[in-house]
């Protein structure tokens, strides 16, 4: 647990009644840019400032990434979808693979968050390709799964561990 979260009480972003609620209104039709501005406090949560982590949007031609960087060097890359864009097989593997250059050059984690699910990548080297995060390959609720969704977010802060 982060020293936020026990100066807070919470053990996950979903204990910050401004995140709670903002995924709350995930449940309409949300936009590419409320995804995004929810994913920036998720991500600010985790990664802190004062811990030499910084945060960015990026934009391309796929219509942008938030990035999270410690000390200058990428560390994630989240690819942010408006939920009318659907949750099918096909929407996740094309978005992964709008992620793929980016995760390449750096060997950084990934994730995709369509409305509010999300799943979790990885650059599989061996393969030269984006791959379902070892042990999380599974779309995971920002809200009801929030606990895993925050110790998946843990571990990449932590370096894996």
């Amino acid at each position: 647990m982060s020293r936020f979260a026990e100066s807070t009480g919470t053990t996950s972003y979903y204990g910050l009644p401004h995140i709670k609620a903002d995924i709350y209104k995930l449940a309409g039709n949300p936009t590419e840019s409320a995804i995004r501005t929810i994913w920036l406090a998720i991500l600010a949560y985790t990664f802190r400032v004062t811990s030499d982590f910084s945060h960015s949007y990026e934009s391309d031609v796929s219509g942008g990434v938030v990035v999270v960087k410690h000390r200058q060097q990428k560390v994630l890359v989240v690819k942010c979808k408006a939920a009318q864009c659907g949750t099918k097989a096909d929407v996740w593997t094309a978005a992964a693979e709008q992620l793929q250059e980016r995760m390449k050059e750096n060997r950084v984690y990934g994730a995709v968050a369509i409305g509010g699910k999300v799943r979790f990548y990885e650059y599989d080297g061996r393969e030269q390709r984006v791959v379902g995060l070892k042990g999380h390959e599974k779309e995971f609720d920002l809200a009801g799964d929030c606990e895993g969704v925050q110790k998946v977010l843990d571990s990449m802060r932590d370096g894996g561990r």
